[in-house]
């Protein structure tokens, strides 16, 4: 069993089916103008002190999509095996340490090439990073938020370059984008922007075969994810004292995990309010 999975109702929105948004104006200014308010119950299953709660229905977003043309894409460039990876440290100085066989990687090799990361169990050590060491053990990546962990991972090098998407104002790197229209089914997919030109867009596909296609669309939801979201229990069935101490542990596109200061009792509820701070859109 599991706590529910309750999607939040917004102030002034009318209950019924997921919508996006809140009809309400409070005139605010600058930042504060973009703060929803966001309302939902907890069911407790009496075991779980975590669980998930949507924006929506778990699948819409609050970003701002935006489809642009694609004209054609290069085979992939820099790629590598993939490499087995064991441990990382906790990021200093914006880099990262990552330990494990890096076969090929002896004397800086590997400077310059784009990682994907994929394996720990730590979300902030997994993505797509720029290598600024390498040796035969051991690989630098520019990732400033990493936390410290042993456990197995790997990493594998590739970028693909995809031509007359003019990304440059549109597109940024370490946005998500989703490909979609080539004949090659290895040319589409869901990708990381490394870098973003003026009629080009650079992602992390490891395995790109050349291939020009004028049907073929880039979209990317931008300014998805909240800067931050504060929650507090307001009161349920369950005693809402016992419960001062939710925290929000991770927060995506499409929700936010919480963390109870206790598990409760199997059917009570919590009823709960959080203020989202979303960035500009």
């Amino acid at each position: 069993m599991a706590n529910n999975v309750p999607n939040l109702t917004y102030i002034g929105q009318p209950l019924g089916a997921a919508a996006g948004g809140q009809i309400y104006a409070n005139n605010n200014q600058g930042p504060l103008a973009r703060t929803l308010t966001g309302l939902a119950t907890i069911v407790l299953d009496g075991a779980t002190a975590s669980g998930t709660v949507h924006f929506i229905d778990g699948v819409q977003t609050f970003g701002k999509t935006i489809i642009l043309p694609v004209q054609s894409v290069g085979a992939s460039t820099g790629t590598t095996a993939s490499l087995t990876l064991t441990q990382v440290a906790a990021s200093s100085g914006g880099n990262a340490l990552y330990t494990g066989t890096i076969t090929g990687g002896a004397a800086n090799a590997f400077v310059g090439l784009f990682f994907t990361v994929t394996g720990f169990t730590n979300p902030a050590d997994n993505g797509v990073f720029q290598a600024v060491a390498s040796t035969a053990t051991t690989l630098t990546l520019a990732n400033p938020n990493a936390v410290a962990q042993t456990h197995a991972g790997a990493a594998q090098a590739g970028v693909a370059v995809y031509s007359s998407v003019f990304g440059d104002g549109q597109v940024r790197a370490g946005d998500t984008v989703v490909i979609a229209g080539f004949t090659n089914a290895a040319n589409n997919g869901t990708f990381t922007v490394v870098t973003a030109g003026s009629s080009s867009v650079t992602v992390n596909n490891l395995a790109a075969v050349a291939e020009t296609n004028p049907a073929a669309t880039l979209s990317d939801t931008t300014n998805a994810i909240p800067v931050a979201i504060a929650v507090n229990v307001t009161g349920g069935t369950q005693q809402a004292t016992a419960y001062d101490g939710i925290t929000v542990s991770t927060i995506t596109s499409t929700g936010f995990t919480y963390v109870l200061s206790a598990t409760g009792s199997a059917g009570l509820t919590i009823n709960i309010v959080a203020s989202i701070y979303m960035p500009g859109i």
